[in-house]
């Protein structure tokens, strides 16, 4: 799919999730826009999603919720989806749910030691998972936690879900990652709700900011050129590409000029954007 100004759909998605990763404001807040001026809402808050689960995660729920209000409002403004975009930007990052990731899952599980307050909280369930769970995440062992959880979600995804929100994950997570067809986000979803259990459903602060002067400044002049040439500012970042991208699956001795150069109606009839 092409986008407004003729960008490959699947590299403007993987240079959001990559200026976020990285913290490059004003070239992710570009291609932002390049969605917005796209009209390719879903796609907006779905790479959000992805950006804050993979960079910010366990730390920044209260970014989630916040994200989830403004994704369940019936009328969103597009300065909203602007200025929250610019607050998960500028948030600490967190690599829990990566690093949860990485480590995989592992059967010998890490000793425990008596937990005397959890154990009584334990009394309430009979399995022996859900027991040993919340012993292992009143102690932070999130990497035993998570191997305790995956086979719960492999045995019962949604009795899994059901045994973490009675723990104090927000129910909200679960409600988009039903939305989700992408196993890893299911799965990563699962390893940031598992995180937060372990940092004891701590919220860091969160508050909206709004965008500054200069950035704003930037977005004025990107509006007035809408349509035009001059608006592809960015190149898409080739850090961003391999392996990920169909672009970046192939040989880099490959580009895109001609495909650019031969635009046809018929090409964006059938590859372009709702715009």
């Amino acid at each position: 799919m092409l986008t407004r100004h003729l960008y490959r759909h699947d590299e403007v998605m993987t240079a959001i999730l990559w200026c976020l990763q990285k913290r490059r404001v004003e070239e992710g807040l570009f291609w932002l826009q390049e969605l917005l001026d796209s009209e390719l809402y879903d796609d907006v808050f779905q790479v959000m999603f992805k950006g804050w689960l993979w960079s910010f995660g366990c730390k920044q729920m209260g970014w989630f919720e916040a994200y989830y209000a403004l994704y369940k409002k019936e009328n969103v403004d597009e300065d909203e989806i602007v200025n929250l975009f610019y607050s998960l930007i500028r948030l600490e990052r967190d690599m829990s749910v990566l690093g949860l990731l990485c480590l995989g899952v592992d059967f010998d599980l890490e000793p425990l030691p008596p937990t005397p307050k959890k154990d009584k909280v334990a009394l309430n369930y009979h399995d022996t998972l859900q027991v040993a769970f919340i012993r292992y995440a009143a102690l932070g062992k999130a990497k035993s936690a998570f191997t305790i959880a995956a086979q719960m979600y492999l045995c019962d995804e949604a009795a899994a879900w059901d045994f973490l929100i009675g723990l104090g994950v927000p129910a909200q997570l679960y409600c988009i990652v039903n939305e989700q067809e992408d196993p890893d986000v299911k799965i990563a979803s699962l390893a940031a709700a598992v995180g937060f259990l372990c940092i004891k459903g701590k919220k860091l602060p969160f508050q909206i900011v709004e965008v500054d002067a200069g950035t704003n400044k930037k977005r004025t002049e990107w509006k007035q050129i809408e349509g035009r040439r001059q608006r592809r500012e960015y190149a898409i970042p080739t850090m961003c590409l391999t392996w990920i991208t169909a672009r970046g699956c192939v040989s880099y001795k490959k580009h895109t000029l001609g495909e650019l150069r031969g635009i046809s109606l018929d090409t964006l009839r059938n590859r372009a954007c709702p715009f």
